[in-house]
């Protein structure tokens, strides 16, 4: 079965030539690039979100709720955002730190 991808090997290899790279380093730098993308995305989000709450992290506004600080009603969402972007800044700077 013939794969389908955005990019033909051909293209890749044509790519990696003009750049004068192998075809590894640029799916490398190719992947490192987007992580680098990404992270930033989330870490916009991520400050966004700790600045409305004034919190440092989803342990921190945890901590809120639980002081009465918060109330879950209107940030409720926006904890479960705040604690799954968390994990996935983590994810992204262990795949970096993999490359």
């Amino acid at each position: 079965m013939e794969r389908t991808t955005l990019f033909s090997d051909r293209t890749m290899t044509e790519i990696a030539s003009t750049l004068q790279m192998s075809v590894d380093e640029l799916a490398r730098a190719s992947v490192r690039a987007y992580l680098h993308m990404r992270l930033a995305q989330v870490e916009s989000t991520l400050g966004a979100l700790r600045q409305r709450y004034q919190v440092r992290s989803s342990a921190e506004m945890e901590q809120a709720y639980r002081a009465g600080a918060l109330t879950e009603k209107d940030s409720w969402e926006d904890f479960f955002r705040l604690d799954h972007l968390e994990a996935e800044e983590a994810s992204l700077r262990h795949s970096l730190e993999s490359l």
